[in-house]
């Protein structure tokens, strides 16, 4: 064998060597895009599940937002409906025929003779009210004419005492009783 026959030995060894060092090198640089990919696909998916969770969040919170506006809206429409109603008994105690409205005042003058005393001085709403009490037992009546659209303030003969049966005076004492009755009934 001559030289020309160990340098072509020598190349084809070099060739070889350095066709295998870069199949290994080829082999080592998809591992290392392989691992890279796996990598990549796992911070993806990572980010993609952060993303959803505050979507989700944003959307709960979205949620939860329009429930309570809704609540709030049912809630405000509840209790307009529950004044209204409050109003229309108001209009109607009102509009009673007189023997029945004389029922109503002889029933409050009663209620404030509870807490002032038998004898009572008696302050009427309307003026036509105090016909209406003429002459009812234990009952004088005073000239001075009571703020309200119906119903009487009842004193105690010193004044010391005094007992507003206003309808007024009687819805805002029951304010919080009348409207949760009214609640229950039109809202079961």
């Amino acid at each position: 064998m001559g030289i020309e026959g160990i340098v072509s030995r020598i190349k084809q060894e070099a060739h070889e060597q350095a066709n295998t060092r870069i199949a290994e090198a080829k082999e080592k640089a998809r591992g290392i895009r392989r691992e890279f990919e796996k990598e990549l696909e796992r911070k993806k998916n990572a980010l993609q599940r952060e993303m959803e969770e505050k979507i989700q969040a944003r959307v709960d919170i979205l949620i939860s937002e329009a429930r309570r506006k809704a609540r709030d809206n049912i809630l405000r429409v509840k209790e307009s409906i529950i004044q209204a109603c409050i109003e229309s008994a108001l209009s109607s105690l009102m509009e009673l025929p007189k023997k029945e409205y004389r029922e109503v005042l002889m029933g409050l003058v009663e209620k404030g003779k509870e807490q002032v005393g038998e004898r009572c001085l008696v302050s009427v709403t309307r003026p036509e009210d105090g016909e209406l009490l003429t002459g009812a037992p234990g009952v004088e009546l005073i000239s001075e004419v009571a703020s309200g659209s119906g119903g009487v303030v009842v004193y105690s003969l010193d004044k010391k005492l005094r007992v507003n049966n206003t309808f007024e005076g009687i819805l805002q004492r029951k304010r919080s009783e009348i409207r949760d009755l009214a609640a229950r009934r039109l809202f079961p």
